[in-house]
């Protein structure tokens, strides 16, 4: 009976040390995880909206987690936020570093995340203030998202719009689409443009061959063009005619004039 009270005795205390442990366990974990035992410093910042940021909210710093939220509280100027700082990480946040709201992924967390800062600045100290920057929050994003789907959906109703009346044939394209005797029109007309095109370059060829046989040595039309003496046997020839032509003409005008005259007076004679 003794054996079996001191087994229970030994299995209860088994038991303790165990949930002990198991509870020292889940104090380092959650401690470590929420840095709980890191020597840090605590900042403030001052917000008009924090949109849900809750105390244990995780804050970043260069995309790396370096605190969490400690206090949310209103003051007279607004939401004022204390969070924690782990103290390495305190040497690369200035007095001119921002603070901004954001979202751990699209929908999730609130975050406080922390940016900028020159380097010739002082490093920030336990319960600094920090400047709070506005951001875009994530009901804007969702609000934009909204109006790009309504201007989408408004977009796609004026091409169904479009798309219907061009196959009833309203407007000028939708007559092209539809109407044969357009189209047959078109056909016609490309057809002649066709033609035109080939006679365009058989008069081209033509030209081509003219200009060949030009620059032939030997041919006719090339002696006519490059023969200086032809040339100027033309160029006689042109002139002679224009003088002999000159002298007809005066010799006709003459013989105009001789005539007029004695017309003139044979006229008179009778007269008298």
């Amino acid at each position: 009976m003794k054996n079996i009270k001191k087994g229970n005795a030994i299995l209860t205390d088994l038991f303790v040390i165990a949930g002990l442990a198991i509870l020292f366990a889940g104090i380092f974990i959650i401690g470590g995880k929420n840095k709980l035992f890191s020597k840090t410093v605590v900042a403030k910042a001052v917000f008009d909206d924090v949109n849900g940021l809750a105390i244990g909210n995780n804050v970043w710093y260069a995309g790396v987690k370096i605190g969490v939220v400690k206090k949310v509280g209103f003051i007279n100027k607004g939401v004022e936020v204390s969070f924690s700082i782990e103290e390495e990480a305190r040497k690369r946040i200035h007095t001119d570093t921002k603070v901004k709201l954001g979202s751990d992924g699209l929908i999730g967390n609130k975050i406080i995340v922390l940016y900028g800062g020159t380097p010739s600045s002082p490093h920030i100290s336990a319960g600094a203030t920090l400047l709070v920057a506005n951001g875009i929050s994530t009901e804007a994003i969702m609000a934009t998202l909204q109006d790009n789907n309504s201007n989408l959906l408004q977009i796609t109703n004026d091409f169904k719009a479009i798309g219907k009346g061009l196959a009833n044939g309203n407007g000028t394209i939708g007559k092209l689409l539809t109407d044969e005797s357009i189209f047959n029109i078109l056909q016609s007309t490309m057809f002649r443009l066709n033609n035109a095109g080939t006679n365009a370059e058989l008069l081209t060829s033509n030209l081509s061959e003219f200009t060949r046989k030009l620059n032939s040595e030997g041919s006719l039309a090339n002696e006519l063009v490059t023969d200086t003496v032809i040339i100027s046997l033309l160029k006689s020839t042109v002139q002679e005619s224009q003088h002999r032509g000159m002298e007809q003409y005066d010799g006709n005008r003459h013989s105009t004039f001789l005539y007029g005259g004695a017309h003139c007076s044979a006229i008179n004679e009778r007269k008298s």
